[in-house]
Formats: C-alpha cells, structure tokens, sequence
C-alpha cells in the first residue's frame, strides 16, 4: 500500500514499541507452533449476544477456565448479514493454561 499517495508523513511505523519487521518475525514465530483455534460462522440472529468461551481439562465444571469471548451486537431491525469466512479465536495459551498441549487429543462435545 502506498500511503504516500495520501501526503500523511509518519514518524515511524512502530507498533508496540516493535518495527514492522520485528513484529512480523514476531508472528512468522508464533505461526510456525501448533495452536488450536475455536471458529465461528458469525451472521446476525436478531440480537446482540455476549459469547463467553470456557476450556476444561474434564467435565467437571472446576477445571474450567474462562478462556475469552466475544460479543456480536444486534437487533430486530438490522439487515441480515454473514462472514463469509469462519471467524476463528485462538485459544492455544488458554489450554496450556490448564496443561492441554495443541498436539493433545481434544473430546469436542458443543451442543448446537
């Protein structure tokens, strides 16, 4: 992108304190380990919702951890709409959290 076009001059382009290219050798790290994601195919349902993610190392509700969540803002005059891509939330860190490593066997079981 050419944002000279623009006429806006930056300072810099540092971004939490880290250049583009330390921050991009950031994420190539990241991207290179095993993580686990949990998807979404978010479109609108007439409401808003706050959605509340737990990851458990059984089902027993005390090894729960709240592992994040999202929230989708709605009501009954919005337009439909649709991602037509899977929204995915990482929740490697989380797992881990609770000793469930990415290359561990997970039991699935999400009422829909």
């Amino acid at each position: 992108f050419d944002y000279q076009d623009l006429d806006y001059h930056y300072d810099n382009f540092d971004i939490g304190g880290q250049s583009l290219d330390e921050m991009e050798e950031e994420i190539k790290g990241i991207q290179s380990k095993p993580r686990v994601f949990v998807g979404f195919h978010l479109k609108s349902i007439g409401t808003s919702a706050n959605i509340l993610l737990s990851a458990c190392r059984s089902e027993s509700k005390s090894s729960c951890i709240l592992a994040g969540g999202l929230a989708v803002l709605g009501g009954p005059l919005e337009m439909p709409w649709e991602f037509d891509r899977l929204y995915k939330y990482d929740i490697t860190s989380n797992l881990r959290a609770i000793g469930i490593e990415p290359e561990d066997v997970l039991d699935s079981q999400i009422p829909f």
